[in-house]
């Protein structure tokens, strides 16, 4: 996961769509025990819309977050090039 890639990191936000069912499921199952098992903090940020986006990566800056996990969907499939850009603009390294 991102905290090989970027082994200093201590918090590494996780983008999920909250509308997409396997991401809930994720979030609340595998994301505590992986926290865990890594020593990181994995807060998560959610987009259901493209416009979501933006906010997701700022909200993710703001937490000072080292680098961004970003769970594939439709929407973040759609809309790479958005999700690369904001990833450049806010610094945040995103492993998909």
């Amino acid at each position: 996961m991102g905290a090989q890639l970027v082994p200093t990191a201590a918090k590494i936000a996780i983008l999920v769509n909250p509308d997409n069912p396997s991401h809930k499921l994720t979030v609340a199952e595998e994301l505590p025990r992986t926290a865990q098992d890594l020593s990181v903090s994995l807060p998560v940020v959610g987009a259901s819309t493209a416009d979501e986006l933006d906010m997701a990566f700022a909200s993710a800056a703001a937490q000072q977050a080292a680098a961004m996990v970003v769970f594939g969907d439709p929407l973040t499939i759609r809309h790479a090039p958005r999700v690369v850009a904001l990833a450049a603009k806010h610094r945040l390294p995103r492993f998909i």
